[in-house]
């Protein structure tokens, strides 16, 4: 995929895996057992995957990947469920070669070196990060219309991000893409994001926050709230970490209000009609917990 003035901003590939030997080695000519298909998107000096993907393996077993994220497994890989994944590239030189490995999730905690057993909150704050584009990388992506022309049709950004009393902690990375507005949809959506921090990371798909490691764990499965508040000269937004016992209870709150306004239109006036009521908008996603494993795989191309 190529950006502007024809560089490359990422890839999309089909590249064939196979399994170590009885002795852990690789062997170019290894027969395949499945396929790594996806695509990325590149960012300045920066070593986070940022992408979807799937491995799909013989009589319908597969993996599904956001960014480094197990979301989804079938068969043998379903343990993998919640677990990260890592690469390492071996060979860039004639082929791509890369070794996959994936552990199987525990119960226990991800280790946090801070000595905090979990984020809090500053004091007096009204939000917990701001970010800004001063500072940071912008890049549209662009796409030929039915005219000819480039139209921008996404972005891609790498923003610092402050605490609330204005220090530093990491990085705000991803891509979005445009859609038209309509009454259900958001011109800006299908954002992927990773925030490297100090002291964990976030992978936000939209605004669900799909894994949260350090002392942010226990957001996994919860909600990333984002409030623009400048757009001019500088890109400014506020955000705010929501817990998933949080988005079941508004959840929950938004599905008793629906079960009432349903209530009060049977005994209403008995005019027919219909009535589309907003419930609560959240997702949960929560890791699958087992025991200790790893798989390894690999990549090339």
């Amino acid at each position: 995929m190529n950006g502007q003035e024809g560089k490359q901003i990422g890839q999309v590939f089909q590249n064939p895996i196979s399994f170590p030997d009885e002795d852990g080695n690789y062997h170019q000519n290894s027969s395949s057992v499945g396929i790594n298909q996806g695509y990325s998107f590149n960012f300045p000096d920066d070593p986070h995957p940022m992408g979807n993907r799937q491995f799909l393996f013989g009589k319908d077993d597969k993996m599904i990947v956001f960014n480094e994220i197990v979301m989804h497994a079938t068969g043998p890989f379903a343990k993998f469920i919640g677990a990260t994944l890592s690469e390492e590239v071996v060979s860039n030189d004639p082929n791509y070669v890369a070794d996959i490995t994936v552990a199987v999730p525990t119960s226990t905690p991800d280790p946090d070196t801070t000595g905090n057993d979990a984020y809090i909150r500053e004091e007096g704050a009204t939000y917990d990060f701001r970010i800004t584009a001063n500072g940071g990388f912008y890049d549209p992506i662009q796409s030929v219309n039915g005219e000819g022309k480039l139209e921008q049709i996404g972005e891609r950004f790498q923003n610092p991000v402050y605490t609330y009393s204005g220090n530093r902690v990491g990085t705000n990375q991803g891509y979005a893409f445009i859609f038209p507005v309509t009454n259900f949809t958001r011109e800006m959506t299908m954002g992927n994001r990773v925030f490297p921090l100090q002291n964990g990371t976030l992978n936000v798909f939209n605004e669900i926050i799909v894994k949260a490691t350090g002392i942010y764990s226990e957001f996994t499965g919860g909600r990333f709230k984002e409030v623009v508040v400048s757009a001019n000269p500088d890109f400014v937004s506020e955000i705010t970490l929501i817990l998933p016992s949080v988005n079941q209870k508004e959840e929950d709150d938004g599905a008793e209000k629906e079960d009432n306004v349903e209530s009060a239109e049977k005994e209403g006036d008995g005019n027919e009609g219909a009535s589309m009521t907003s419930g609560g908008d959240s997702v949960l996603l929560t890791p699958t917990l087992f025991g200790l494993g790893v798989v390894l795989l690999q990549s090339m191309f």
